[in-house]
């Protein structure tokens, strides 16, 4: 099949109860996330790794990469729900440091989600 003519590895278990999470009916805040500069690796697990650690759920992620293989461009693009407990001050205040650490921009917009 495809992982054998690829090279792939699949490793697939059952996770356990204490594994998973379950979402709550609030989704809390809506968090859109832009990140622009120099590719590098780990650019996606430094800023989903901070997010993670905030408690905060990923619901939509896409990446780009742009530019010369010697001068690369990478741009992400992040869709999140921010728990109305997290401290957004503080969040904003990690992803601007982060950004400073990685040499790149982040661009973070919190938005109220309308219950209906």
């Amino acid at each position: 099949g495809v992982s054998e003519k690829r090279g792939l590895i699949v490793h697939v278990h059952r996770l356990k109860e204490q594994d998973i999470q379950r979402k709550s009916s609030d989704p809390g805040q809506l968090c859109v996330i832009h990140l622009y500069g120099a590719d590098k690796p780990g650019i996606v697990y430094q800023v989903t790794n901070l997010l993670a650690t905030n408690k905060v759920n990923i619901t939509d992620l896409s990446t780009r990469r742009f530019g010369s293989d010697k001068a690369p461009i990478y741009i992400m693009y992040l869709e999140a729900e921010v728990p109305y407990d997290v401290d957004t001050k503080k969040l904003g205040q990690e992803l601007n440091k982060l950004a400073s650490d990685l040499n790149v921009e982040i661009k973070y917009e919190l938005e109220e989600v309308a219950s209906l």
